[in-house]
């Protein structure tokens, strides 16, 4: 009984970490982007001045 909790709660979290891991990638990801396209248009607005 005890084992195979453990082993239901040891995949479940192995779970939750993978989804936790790819949100996190998916979030910086799109920060990185956000970054890029404000420098990209900053530098633009510079060159424009």
């Amino acid at each position: 009984m005890c084992r195979s909790a453990l082993n239901f709660f040891s995949g479940r979290s192995a779970m939750v970490n993978h989804l936790f891991f790819e949100t996190i990638e998916y979030f910086r990801l799109n920060i990185e982007y956000l970054r890029y396209s404000f420098d990209f248009k900053r530098d633009g607005a510079k060159r424009h001045q």
